[in-house]
C-alpha cells in the first residue's frame, strides 16, 4: 500500500470539512448578528399590534 498517498488523501478531506464548517459556523453567525438588530423592531411592532387588538398585559419583573 502507498501510505503517503493515503495521508495526502485524508489531509485533503479533513481541509476540505474544515472549510466547510469554518463557512457553516461564519454564516451562522452573520444570520445571528442580524437577526440581534432587528428584534428591537420587531418588539415595537409586536407591541403597537398588541395595542391595536386591544390586548393588556400586567408589567414583567426585573428580578432575577
Amino acid at each position: 500500500m502507498d501510505f503517503r498517498r493515503i495521508e495526502v488523501i485524508f489531509i485533503v478531506v479533513f481541509a476540505i470539512l474544515n472549510a466547510y464548517l469554518f463557512g457553516s459556523y461564519w454564516q451562522y453567525q452573520l444570520e445571528a448578528g442580524t437577526t440581534s438588530s432587528s428584534n428591537s423592531s420587531e418588539n415595537s411592532t409586536i407591541l403597537k399590534e398588541m395595542r391595536n387588538d386591544q390586548i393588556t398585559y400586567m408589567p414583567l419583573s426585573n428580578k432575577k
